[in-house]
């Protein structure tokens, strides 16, 4: 009887403990559920929550943000056959966090679902492991993940072609890592309470007003059911008072993303959604100030917000001519893209135009902004190569078409998300005085980081004018300093010194003269990469011409002026000399023997100096260097006659002739 009694207790305990490990399984099942329908909504962080339930087995201790993300999405709905859930939960996680921002959580999961049972049947795990590899800044395991998932993947996998991007940002950013800094940038993250625990982003400053929008705690809803976590727009003082929430009239439901305000400030124009339906579709709206309120906004019409599709993150030029935003309506490039709509005085819709492949790519192009004063688009892209993520670029408006965009480079871009950009409109540069809004010291969220940049130092190179032999200084030499196709002419101060301004980039050819000195030519390269200095010394050395011991004379033969084989060899000396010392001026002295009338002689004389002067001019001898005269018959080298009044033919051959003299100063 006992034996049989224990053996029925047995059976109870036994059944007992597999009714309470199918109710576990039920539970845990019931769980893994739940979180892939949050999942599937777009509600990451409740997911979660319920992933690790279901993965741990019990109860998560993890502490859970109210925040749903910055224009946060649902992933695409599509039926998945489960054959190992545990793999799939981590896979989720894994994505979750990274839909948040959270890379370094993403990092760990996506590395756990890698290693787990049935990993192949989610082929994105190596690229997105990459990306959140990239986005914690471990540079050389990123491009090491991007290179194997490359060379695991076929070219038609879904990204491969983004895996290639990757591994080009990681080059881009390494390279502008490399970069010195011509100009001083001031840069830092704006202090609380402007950021704080939550995510701020989409600056715009007028006066000393600066509005954003802030996913921060809003205390009049924790008492309703809505979540007090919402997307709204708040103003502050750019002196860091605490900010202040904008009051729209309209339900508490309604969550806003970015603002644009007229150059009156009284028109604003914002981005609007609610998340009552599991997608929330964005569109743009406008308010009006009324005394110290704003009215209730309203839609923007059909060439603004196509119905099924997003329009957001409104930016109005300052003249009030254009409003720019971006949209993933029909007849774009590629998701979301920049478009550009004219306006009427009173706001009107005159047209709407999608920005060419100049600014828009396949992928995303976001929250634009325009400078109207220098006609630059600032927005933000993840479709070009760049730092990785979103980057903020520029494009320059030339004959009425935007140029190539040009990525902004570093401090502006980070190798996480740069997603919003203003600048003040007064100024030709627009990150003298910016703001923009980064995820790159956060773990989930946008912040509001300032900017500044000096303006850039005035660059001097200076240095001497010497003597080759004797190192003595050169007093008052001449330069000429030739640069993309400009001359500038220096001249050194009475002790040999020079100082020239020069641009950052300073590629010159500078040529150094001065009398009874060869002419030098020399390159002088300044550029910031080679000096990180505004200033730049260097000294020339010229060489000294050897003094002249005689004149040079050209020969003539009788009542002629045509030049000889002999005579035509000296006048190469003479060129060769001034070839080499362009400041260097030559006298021409044109003379004749004693036969033939004064006036004959004199009319003789010149020709015999102008066939000189034509010979050195056909050898590109400048004619200003050349000082022709003639003297006939008038100053002999020589006697013509013998004491006796003979004929003396060595002594009128002497005379036929033309003198070249260097013209000393």
């Amino acid at each position: 009887m006992i034996q049989r009694l224990s053996t029925i207790l047995l059976a109870v305990s036994l059944l007992m403990i597999g009714i309470a490990k199918t109710q576990a399984q039920s539970a845990q099942t019931e769980g893994f559920q739940k979180a892939e329908k949050l999942y599937k909504a777009g509600d990451y962080y409740s997911a979660i929550a319920y992933y690790n339930d279901y993965i741990s087995g019990k109860a998560s201790k993890i502490v859970i943000n109210s925040f749903t993300g910055y224009l946060s999405k649902p992933v695409a709905k599509k039926q998945e056959v489960i054959a190992n859930p545990r793999t799939q939960a981590a896979f989720h996680i894994a994505e979750c966090y990274r839909h948040i921002n959270d890379y370094s959580n993403a990092e760990s999961w996506y590395d756990s679902a890698a290693r787990m049972k049935g990993a192949e049947k989610y082929p994105s795990i190596g690229y997105w492991y990459g990306v959140c590899l990239r986005a914690n800044g471990k540079t050389a395991a990123a491009r090491t993940a991007f290179q194997t998932y490359i060379s695991t993947h076929d070219e038609k996998e879904t990204y491969y072609a983004a895996a290639k991007k990757e591994l080009a940002d990681i080059d881009f950013a390494a390279k502008e890592a490399a970069k010195k800094q011509r100009r001083k940038i001031i840069f830092g993250k704006m202090k609380d309470p402007i950021n704080g625990n939550a995510s701020n982003y989409a600056p715009f400053v007028t006066g000393q007003t600066m509005f954003f929008s802030s996913t921060r705690e809003d205390t009049t809803l924790t008492s309703t059911k809505l979540n007090p976590y919402q997307h709204h727009i708040y103003s502050t003082s750019l002196n860091s008072a605490n900010p202040a929430k904008v009051s729209f009239q309209q339900d508490k439901n309604i969550q806003q993303g970015a603002a644009t305000f007229s150059a009156d400030g009284k028109t604003v124009f914002l981005t609007q959604w609610t998340t009552d339906k599991k997608e929330s579709i964005g569109a743009i709206y406008k308010s009006t100030k009324t005394d110290s309120n704003w009215s209730t906004p309203v839609k923007m019409d059909s060439t603004i917000n196509v119905r099924g599709y997003t329009s957001q993150q409104p930016f109005i030029s300052s003249d009030g001519k254009y409003l720019f935003f971006s949209s993933n309506r029909p007849g774009g490039l590629g998701k979301y893209d920049i478009w550009v709509a004219e306006l009427r005085a009173n706001y009107e819709t005159v047209s709407v135009t999608n920005l060419d492949n100049t600014v828009n790519t396949r992928e995303d192009e976001k929250a634009p902004y325009y400078n109207t004063k220098n006609e630059t688009l600032v927005f933000s892209s993840n479709g070009r190569i760049g730092m990785g993520g979103y980057d903020l670029y520029q494009s320059k408006k030339a004959k009425g078409m935007f140029n190539e965009a040009v990525n902004l480079g570093t401090p502006a871009n980070s190798i996480k998300d740069d997603i919003y950009f203003y600048s003040k409109d007064n100024t030709n540069d627009v990150l003298a005085e910016a703001y923009i809004s980064s995820d790159r010291v956060s773990t989930c969220c946008l912040e509001l980081f300032s900017i500044q940049r000096l303006p850039a130092p005035i660059n001097h190179i200076t240095g001497s004018i010497k003597d080759e032999k004797t190192r003595q200084v050169i007093p008052n030499a001449g330069m000429e300093w030739s640069f993309n196709g400009q001359n500038k002419t220096v001249t050194a101060n009475d002790k040999g010194e020079f100082d020239i301004v020069v641009p950052d980039e300073a590629n010159y050819n500078v040529t150094v003269y001065q009398q009874q000195y060869y002419d030098t030519t020399v390159k002088v390269i300044h550029t910031f990469a080679t000096y990180n200095d505004s200033l730049y010394s260097t000294d020339f050395f010229l060489k000294p011409v050897p003094e002249v011991i005689k004149d040079y004379i050209v020969y003539f033969e009788f009542d002629k002026y045509g030049l000889t084989d002999s005579s035509k060899k000296t006048l190469d000396s003479v060129i060769l000399l001034m070839a080499s010392n362009s400041k260097l001026k030559m006298a021409l002295e044109g003379h004749t023997d004693g036969k033939g009338s004064d006036e004959y002689n004199m009319i003789l004389s010149q020709h015999r100096a102008d066939t000189c002067l034509k010979y050195l001019a056909e050898q590109k001898i400048d004619a200003t260097r050349l000082l022709p005269s003639f003297y006939g018959k008038a100053k002999p080298a020589a006697p013509n006659t013998t004491p006796d009044g003979k004929d003396y033919p060595v002594g009128r051959q002497l005379n036929r002739r033309v003198k070249l003299s260097v013209v000393k100063e």
